[in-house]
């Protein structure tokens, strides 16, 4: 993709004003409770090896496209506060096959989003979902075998230990 010099100018001079926001905040001993979904992703950019990934926010107004190939080696990932597409679900979800242990699910998430983002993880020991409206239940059979802990919410709260 090819973008004229003047855009990239002003794309670079957001960038930087974000970057040099954060290290503001952070020389002045503040860590910022939420972030902009910019400065989530130039964070995300600036720190491929994170191992942690949650939303700027609670309100879901942050597209997940935004940071889902950048992140390789996350550990946990609140991805409440996310607008969540099978697409980048699934392109998150192999990116951190090996690495993701802990996942938590925003209540609405469908039975297709669950099934893209369950298919490639081999690594995963909790997951903590509300179970998906008119849910078929197909879902459960992609659960790795890595899983120990299933915690579903809902109208009551369902907490499954997995012991081998």
């Amino acid at each position: 993709m090819t973008i004229c010099r003047s855009w990239r100018f002003v794309v670079d001079d957001i960038v930087g004003d974000c970057r040099q926001e954060i290290a503001d905040r952070s020389a002045r001993g503040f860590n910022a409770p939420t972030l902009t979904s910019l400065q989530l992703v130039v964070r995300v950019k600036d720190q491929p090896d994170m191992t942690s990934l949650k939303a700027p926010t609670a309100e879901t107004d942050t597209d997940i496209r935004l940071v889902a190939d950048s992140c390789h080696a996350l550990q946990t990932a609140d991805l409440r506060g996310f607008k969540l597409e099978a697409s980048a679900l699934r392109r998150l979800a192999r990116a951190n096959a090996s690495s993701l242990r802990e996942l938590t699910l925003p209540a609405g998430i469908s039975d297709w989003q669950l099934e893209a983002l369950l298919k490639p993880l081999k690594a995963l020991e909790t997951l903590n979902l509300s179970l998906p409206v008119d849910s078929t239940g197909k879902w459960l059979w992609l659960l790795p075998k890595s899983l120990k802990r299933l915690d579903i919410t809902g109208k009551t709260a369902v907490r499954y230990q997995i012991t081998s």
